[in-house]
């Protein structure tokens, strides 16, 4: 005697958009992770040279705020960064309680090598979408980035 078949029911489970921005976020991750690793920098470590280069003398809260960090997580890291000679914090003569941040020479010469790592792996990434797309996806992205900082 045949067994009958079961019925499978088919179920299209649409993913979230939260969801895809999270897969997006951990693969693109890893491709950062991996263009880092060379110059011995983490993700969070580049971007915070790559902010200081930009907007130098940031305070360490300054800092902590912008990565939704505790001030004592990011003086840990820029303990490290400083003892691997890629910024200084001096005191601010506006206000002593507060440390300005600067990159040092070699802080400068390795933020631009992981720079131009960063804008391989955003080529990768974004090579089979349109432009027009790109332009849209950092308009949303930015909105989302202020909406969450406010």
């Amino acid at each position: 005697m045949a067994t009958p078949k079961k019925s499978v029911a088919k179920t299209t489970i649409e993913a979230t958009t939260l969801y895809m921005l999270a897969g997006a976020h951990h693969g693109v991750r890893t491709l950062i992770e991996s263009a880092l690793k060379p110059l011995d920098l983490t993700p969070l470590q580049y971007t915070v040279l790559s902010i200081i280069e930009h907007r130098p003398g940031l305070s360490s809260a300054a800092l902590a705020r912008r990565f939704y960090v505790t001030a004592q997580n990011m003086g840990q890291l820029l303990v490290t960064l400083e003892k691997r000679g890629l910024l200084t914090r001096l005191e601010n003569e506006e206000n002593r309680r507060h440390l300005t941040i600067t990159l040092t020479d070699e802080g400068h010469r390795l933020q631009a090598v992981g720079a131009s790592q960063m804008q391989l792996v955003e080529r990768a990434v974004l090579a089979n979408v349109p432009k027009e797309a790109v332009a849209t996806l950092r308009e949303t992205l930015a909105t989302i980035i202020a909406t969450l900082r406010s």
